[in-house]
């Protein structure tokens, strides 16, 4: 997995969803992350100190491609902004939902 800084990894996400627009699907996940990536010690070994910033992790994953990044609490909003900017450019072939007026012809099939 390919760790970039969010700007270039805003680039490779436009560029893998225009790529694999017709041909298949890709995932985007946001995880809290504190920055330690190290396992959480035994008892009686002295625990890791608290984050002083908490962070967000987001990878993609697209075929067999898979980018992530790590962004600062305080770029978040930046990021948001340009990941829905990207969504709406590429979100264009998203099935109509098809909706029952009323309950009991749902019911009827």
């Amino acid at each position: 997995m390919v760790l970039l800084q969010y700007n270039e990894f805003l680039t490779q996400v436009t560029i893998l969803a225009q790529k694999v627009r017709n041909e298949s699907a890709f995932t985007l996940t946001f995880k809290q992350y504190d920055g330690i990536d190290k396992p959480t010690p035994r008892e009686g070994r002295p625990q890791h100190p608290e984050p002083a910033e908490n962070y967000c992790l987001i990878r993609m994953k697209a075929k067999n491609k898979k980018l992530s990044t790590v962004v600062k609490k305080s770029d978040i909003t930046k990021v948001m902004e340009s990941y829905g900017k990207i969504m709406k450019a590429n979100m264009d072939g998203l099935k109509k939902v098809k909706r029952v007026k009323n309950k009991s012809k749902a019911l009827q099939g």
